[in-house]
C-alpha cells in the first residue's frame, strides 16, 4: 500500500522517506524507556535462600519480592530453579512451587503467591479516580495440572478485587498468558510508600474467597473463583511462573528483560544484606568474607556504629545482626575472634537511609587484615540483614 508518495505499507513494515512521523505512544504507554511495573519479573534475584527449596510461612519471601501468603503452614514449598521457556527473552529463571500434601481446602484457607507493588511506583496509574489506566499482565506458567485457575489484582486493604481466570491447556508445558483489567475507578489505592497493589497467583483458597463475579472491580477481598484448580490439594503439583510483566495498556509487549545490576538494587529497597548475593545470611567461612564494615563513632569503652543503606530502603527496616565467626548467631558483632553483645539502636536516628547501633561495653580496637586488607584497628565487624 502507497500512502501519498512517502509512505509505503507492507508485510515487512512501514517506509518513510523525506517525511517526519509523529507517534504519541505505542500500545497507550511510553515509546521508550521502562515499560514492566513488576520487579524480579523473570526472578533471577533470590537473595534469601538462592536455589534452595524452601517451605515458606505467612507472608514471608524465598524469591525476591514474591511474598507467599497462606493460612496453613506446609503445604507447599517455593524455590528458584532454572527452568523457563526458551526463546522468549525472560532469562533462565522461574519461581517452582510444589505441593507438598493433598491438602483439603478449608472454607477460610488461603494460599496466594504475590507481589506487593509500591504505592509510589504505582501512582501513574491513577487507580481509584475516573482517569484509571487499563493494565495488562503477561507472563509465562507451566504446572502438572490443566484446568482453569485464578489471578487477582488487589488493593492494599483487601477491599476492591478483580479476579481473572486463566487456563493451563497442556501439563507441564510452558504456555504464556495475558490477562487486561481495567482500571478501578473506586475505592483507596495507595500512592505512597504502603502496598499499592497487590498482584496474585492462587494457589488455592476456600469459599469465603471465592469471588461472585469475574472480570469486574468488586468491593471484596475475594482472590479465586469456586471452578479453579488448587494446587495444594494435588500432592507433588507443581506450578512454575516467570516473566512477569504488568505494562500500560491493552497489548503485552515481549518481556522487559532487565540486567542483573539493576534488578538487584530495585530488590534491595526491600531487602538488603551484607553477604555476597549467592551466599545464605548466617553463613560462615571463606566464601561469606566479603564482610560488612560499621563505622565507629565513639571510643572502645562505649562504641556505636553507623551504618548507610545502599541504595535507601523503602522504609525503617528491621534489622538483624550476624557474627562472622559463629554461623547462624544473631544480636553479635565481632571483634578479631570475641563476640560482642548488641545493646540496642538508635531509634531517634532510624530511617530508610542510615542508622546507629549500640555495643557492650569491652570492646577492643583490632586490625580485620583476614577479613580486609589494610583495615585500621578501629573498625569492628558484623554481617547485616535488612528487611
Amino acid at each position: 500500500v502507497i500512502v501519498g508518495s512517502a509512505v509505503t505499507i507492507s508485510e515487512s513494515g512501514i517506509e518513510a522517506s523525506g517525511i517526519g512521523i509523529t507517534c504519541a505512544n505505542i500500545n497507550g504507554t511510553q515509546i521508550g524507556g521502562r515499560r514492566n511495573i513488576v520487579i524480579n519479573g523473570g526472578m533471577s534475584v533470590a537473595q534469601r535462600y538462592g536455589t534452595t527449596a524452601t517451605t515458606p510461612t505467612h507472608e514471608t519471601y524465598v524469591v525476591d519480592r514474591w511474598e507467599n501468603h497462606l493460612s496453613q503452614t506446609g503445604k507447599f514449598s517455593v524455590q528458584q530453579v532454572e527452568d523457563a521457556p526458551s526463546g522468549e527473552g525472560v532469562g533462565k529463571y522461574s519461581s517452582k512451587i510444589t505441593s507438598l500434601s493433598a491438602y483439603t481446602i478449608q472454607t477460610g484457607d488461603y494460599f496466594v503467591y504475590n507481589q506487593n507493588i509500591e504505592g509510589l511506583n504505582v501512582d501513574h496509574l491513577q487507580f481509584g479516580t475516573s482517569s484509571a489506566k487499563t493494565v495488562t499482565i503477561s507472563y509465562y506458567v507451566k504446572s502438572s495440572l490443566t484446568g482453569t485457575f485464578s489471578l487477582p489484582i488487589r488493593n492494599s486493604a483487601y477491599n476492591r478485587s478483580q479476579v481473572q481466570e486463566y487456563s493451563i491447556s497442556s501439563a507441564n508445558t510452558w504456555e504464556r498468558k495475558t490477562l487486561t483489567f481495567t482500571g478501578d475507578t473506586t475505592g483507596t489505592w495507595l500512592t505512597t510508600n504502603g502496598v499499592g497493589i497487590r498482584l496474585s497467583w492462587s494457589l488455592g483458597g476456600g469459599s469465603t474467597y471465592h469471588i461472585s463475579s469475574t472480570d469486574t472491580w468488586l468491593g471484596v477481598n475475594d482472590f479465586t473463583t469456586s471452578s479453579s484448580t488448587s494446587v495444594v490439594s494435588t500432592n507433588a503439583a507443581t506450578l512454575y511462573i516467570t516473566g512477569v510483566q504488568m505494562e500500560i495498556g491493552t497489548q503485552a509487549t515481549p518481556f522487559e528483560h532487565r540486567s542483573v545490576g539493576e534488578e538487584i538494587e530495585l530488590c534491595k529497597r526491600y531487602y538488603q544484606k551484607s553477604y555476597p548475593s549467592n551466599i545464605p545470611p548466617g553463613s560462615v567461612g571463606s566464601g561469606e568474607k566479603a564482610a560488612d564494615f560499621l563505622y565507629l563513632m565513639g571510643g572502645a569503652a562505649n562504641p556505636h556504629f553507623m551504618h548507610q543503606f545502599h541504595p535507601e530502603m523503602r522504609t525503617t527496616p528491621t534489622v538483624t545482626h550476624y557474627s562472622v565467626q559463629n554461623a547462624n548467631t544473631t544480636g553479635k558483632i565481632t571483634a578479631s575472634t570475641t563476640d560482642y553483645s548488641i545493646t540496642g539502636t538508635n531509634t531517634n536516628f532510624n530511617c530508610a537511609t542510615r542508622y546507629i547501633i549500640y555495643v557492650a561495653s569491652g570492646v577492643t580496637a583490632v586490625s580485620y587484615t583476614h577479613l580486609r586488607a589494610h583495615e585500621t584497628g578501629r573498625n569492628l565487624v558484623c554481617r547485616l540483614l535488612l528487611e
